[in-house]
């Protein structure tokens, strides 16, 4: 470690990345002087990275994970998630673009009341809490998980770019709708069934067709607009194309794998709703 002063921690003057592109330009055939007084590194640490031998060690104990293992883990994202870029994201923004003007519509990203995106979340019957209740001294407690305790509701939403909430639709893990649940749905909201609570591309179809749509022609909301959803094949096939075609609904499916990142519904919507729900239920 070089010398510092009395008192002072040593802070290194470079990063890992310019020690990586340092190291890459010798290989390449620059000599080490070179690339050390080129990339600010100390050529004596330039010349010990470069040991055949070297195995790059950090402080603290043996990690479970191997450092590639934690780069891959790092985030709750999939490999093909992470791998999405800012260039990818932006040739996407291009062909819409290009789309819209080929179909001459691109007057409608004028107007945010046309703009719309939809998406669905599930919301739990039975939320889980970070507090137990258990007999005082009691060692190890236990929850006996069981079906209800996973059973939750499916429902779609739709948000329009200035700030409008359009009537959602509820799908229930039932397989015949309820006299109850009928009556207390209010009429402009879609009810579904099906056999795990899921969205599938019928109830998808019949969202569009018998909420969606409706909402629209009773607001007078000029069509045609525009529709960002999922491309996940529970929201996007043909048939579905055509029929929104027929109403003058502009279906586009956000680029694939970054949902986390474009939908708004998910990363400004959701939260505060589900966390809401949460708290009432629990209540």
């Amino acid at each position: 470690m070089p010398n510092t002063a009395k008192g002072n921690a040593y802070k290194k003057k470079y990063s890992e990345k310019d020690l990586q592109a340092a190291i890459e330009a010798v290989k390449k055939g620059m000599s080490k002087r070179a690339a050390a007084n080129t990339f600010g590194i100390p050529r004596g640490t330039l010349q010990f990275r470069l040991h055949e031998n070297l195995i790059k060690t950090r402080p603290g104990p043996p990690t479970v994970l191997t450092m590639a293992e934690e780069n891959t883990t790092a985030e709750a994202v999939t490999s093909a998630s992470a791998n999405v870029s800012e260039e990818n994201l932006k040739k996407w923004f291009h062909q819409i673009e290009t789309c819209l003007k080929e179909e001459e519509c691109l007057h409608i990203l004028e107007n945010p009341k046309r703009i719309f995106n939809g998406d669905e979340t599930n919301f739990l019957l039975c939320p889980k809490t970070s507090k137990v209740l258990a007999l005082k001294g009691t060692r190890d407690v236990y929850e006996i998980d069981n079906a209800p305790a996973k059973c939750g509701l499916t429902v779609m939403f739709t948000f329009s770019a200035n700030g409008a909430i359009t009537p959602p639709m509820i799908i229930y893990p039932l397989k015949r709708n309820r006299a109850d649940i009928a009556a207390s749905v209010p009429p402009e909201w879609g009810v579904g069934l099906s056999s795990n609570g899921w969205m599938n591309k019928d109830l998808f179809l019949q969202y569009i067709t018998n909420v969606f749509y409706p909402y629209l022609v009773k607001e007078n909301i000029e069509l045609p607009i525009v529709l960002f959803v999922d491309g996940h094949k529970s929201h996007i096939n043909f048939e579905l194309s055509k029929v929104c075609k027929e109403m003058g609904i502009i279906l586009i499916a956000l680029y694939p794998n970054a949902t986390r990142i474009l939908q708004p519904a998910d990363v400004a919507a959701f939260k505060p709703i589900k966390g809401a729900w949460k708290k009432g239920v629990l209540e």
